[in-house]
């Protein structure tokens, strides 16, 4: 019974250590960098191709960057909430705040694809979200000036903070942990039929003058974020003339499934889904590349290691 009236004692010093109007806009700040960092948990995938897409960092350390950016929105959340060197946690949210409004202003101003603030939960457009950033630094503003300071030892504010920036890779792995595993042990969980790739790939000589054919559905997600990174890569190299998707639909979806992901029209084909499945061993997306009409590599999605990818497309 004292434990709980203890605790309770504890919270109620906690929130009435400062005024009302302190505690809901920090509560309110904390708030938003939590939803924010959830948000791109949740759809972790959706937002490391949209970094990649950008097309400042290779595709590996844009998933480390993701994850790391994910953790700082976590770190924000709780040292804002728990009052941590106020003034110096709530001017460095700020900078960053400032930073990303610069880089939505420049860079995403005549962009229809969202930044992923929220992830996929709410979607906001860059102009709600300069109005956005705009609040959250005001919301920051209040708090340097009326905003009260709280104290931890050092040891448990470090070991949180590690925590909290390793939240996000044990809640999904980066893929180039995966396939440097697996590089590293010589195994590979890609299964394919090769039989019946060659049967397909040996009927149609059209196909012989790409480098890489994929075979997927259009209403796979799976299929979708493939699509995507083989985008970023086919831009990078100018090499979308050298793709080719098989895809398990009809031809009016092919043309609305290029439309929504928001990438080029690759040349493209459908397939008979029982062929697409004897190729694939039923698990799609399936990405082969060919050289002197010989398989050379064989990804999923997972495991597309797009160094070898770049310099397969190039030679």
């Amino acid at each position: 019974m004292s434990f709980y009236k203890n605790t309770i004692n504890k919270i109620h010093s906690f929130i009435t250590y400062e005024n009302t109007f302190v505690t809901i806009t920090r509560l309110l700040a904390s708030l938003a960098f939590l939803i924010s960092a959830i948000g791109k948990i949740i759809a972790i995938d959706n937002f490391e191709v949209f970094v990649f897409s950008l097309g400042f960092f290779s595709f590996d350390f844009s998933s480390i960057a993701t994850r790391l950016l994910i953790g700082l929105e976590l770190f924000l959340s709780l040292a804002i909430l728990s009052r941590i060197y106020n003034k110096l946690i709530n001017v460095l949210t700020i900078i960053i705040l400032l930073g990303f409004t610069a880089f939505i202003t420049l860079k995403l101003n005549n962009s229809s694809e969202h930044c992923h603030c929220f992830g996929d939960l709410i979607e906001l457009n860059n102009t709600q979200t300069i109005i956005k950033n705009i609040i959250l630094i005001g919301l920051s503003i209040v708090l340097i000036i009326f905003g009260k300071s709280t104290k931890y030892k050092l040891p448990y504010t470090l070991i949180t903070t590690i925590l909290l920036f390793a939240i996000p890779f044990i809640a999904s792995t980066p893929d180039v942990f995966i396939y440097n595993q697996q590089t590293e042990n010589n195994v590979s969980n890609v299964e394919y039929n090769p039989e019946v790739f060659y049967e397909y790939y040996n009927s149609n000589d059209s196909l012989k003058q790409y480098k890489i054919m994929c075979f997927i559905s259009t209403g796979c997600d799976f299929c979708k974020l493939a699509t995507k990174k083989l985008n970023v890569i086919a831009n990078k190299t100018n090499s979308t003339n050298k793709i080719h998707f098989s895809h398990w639909s009809s031809n009016s979806r092919i043309k609305s499934f290029y439309k929504e992901l928001n990438v080029s029209d690759y040349t493209a084909n459908t397939i008979e889904p029982n062929k697409l499945l004897q190729i694939t061993k039923g698990s799609i997306p399936r990405i082969f590349l060919i050289k002197n009409d010989t398989i050379f590599k064989v990804y999923g999605l997972r495991d597309m290691n797009e160094e070898i990818i770049i310099e397969h497309l190039r030679n």
